[in-house]
């Protein structure tokens, strides 16, 4: 055989830890709507994981319901093929930015006693 670039492979991984922060980011603006940790802990894994399954389906892989989910954005055989799509990286970018501004939004209308 011959040997294999693993500068796409690297790209594709790069590419999927902006993918884990989104998703990471999305978490916390679901924990900071809830008040107990259990809730905020299973609401949170329910909406990362339960993005991946609707992006995975069909009638909801396509926009509209596509554009908001960080899943639809991360195509790693895309990646490794062709290249990053900088749309895809932006659209992570943006995503991961709105769910910190509004997770600090609803953090600081809580009380917290």
């Amino acid at each position: 055989g011959r040997e294999l670039d693993w500068a796409p492979y690297a790209l594709a991984a790069a590419v999927g830890w902006l993918l884990f922060a989104v998703l990471g980011l999305i978490a916390l603006l679901v924990a900071a709507t809830q008040t107990r940790a259990s809730a905020a802990a299973g609401l949170g894994s329910a909406v990362v994981l339960g993005g991946f399954v609707l992006d995975l389906l069909p009638w909801t892989g396509a926009a509209p319901l596509a554009l908001i989910n960080p899943w639809h954005w991360y195509d790693p055989p895309q990646i490794v093929s062709a290249g990053i799509a900088w749309l895809d990286l932006a659209a992570l970018a943006l995503l991961g930015g709105l769910a910190l501004l509004a997770a600090l939004q609803v953090w600081g209308r809580k009380r917290l006693m």
